[in-house]
């Protein structure tokens, strides 16, 4: 598996180079420029001769290319595992099952398991946390707990609690959609919580919203009444409001 993710690598490098530069490649991906014969060990990769973009295959150790002055590894900010995807530089942390992608992805994070973790520094500083599922830049960051879903640039960023969703595009305690999977409770920003078994929840106001729209309701905290604005007055269920 390693190898052959290593080889599609090569691949994908070679063609994006041979696009920049008009090179052609080979069907057989042997060529003059950019993929190159294969090579024994690292000790025979030839330091003359070579064009930027170049990729070998070293058959005993990984695929190289050419920056112009020196071989580099192809995947030196890929580490594959045996339980374990962790791809960008500094990529990756403390435990089992887990996918990080992105700059500083995971990075420093303890007891990470079973995770998909996206986005630059998404899950960093994760203390110990299992099943987390992270999407955004720095989503997850200096989280606590686990079976959180978090979506959006800095989603549950500092958050701690298990079986949270978060989606958000910013540090907020008040995400425009907050969840608890274990309880079933669905907020929608910080007016209406929709709880387990169907029951909804209105903000109480102390009056009527400004600019209402035929249709909106609300709970009048000061006459302990539900409104509905019919495009002309408020009416309650106890009377007018």
């Amino acid at each position: 598996m390693r190898r052959n993710l290593l080889f599609m690598i090569g691949i994908i490098l070679a063609t994006a180079v041979e696009a920049q530069s008009g090179w052609d490649i080979h069907p057989g991906l042997v060529c003059d420029r950019q993929w190159r014969n294969p090579v024994a060990t690292l000790a025979e990769l030839p330091s003359d001769g070579n064009y930027p973009g170049d990729a070998r295959l070293v058959l005993d150790d990984n695929i190289y290319y050419w920056d112009g002055a020196t071989w580099i590894p192809v995947n030196q900010y890929v580490t594959v595992e045996p339980t374990n995807v962790f791809i960008g530089a500094g990529a990756g942390g403390e435990g089992l099952n887990t996918t990080c992608i992105g700059l500083d992805a995971c990075g420093s994070a303890a007891g990470i398991n079973g995770g998909v973790i996206l986005g630059a520094k998404a899950g960093y500083g994760n203390v110990i946390g299992d099943r987390n599922t992270f999407v955004g830049k720095s989503a997850g960051e200096n989280t606590g707990g686990s079976q959180n879903v978090c979506l959006g640039y800095m989603a549950c960023r500092n958050a701690v609690g298990d079986d949270l969703l978060y989606i958000a595009n910013s540090e907020t305690a008040s995400p425009l959609i907050w969840g608890n999977f274990a309880s079933g409770e669905v907020r929608l920003g910080n007016a209406v919580t929709i709880r387990d078994g169907g029951v909804i929840h209105l903000v109480p106001l102390s009056g009527p919203p400004p600019d209402p729209e035929e249709g909106d309701v609300y709970y009048d905290a000061t006459k302990k009444d539900l409104c509905v604005y019919d495009g002309s007055v408020w009416t309650g269920v106890k009377g007018p409001c």
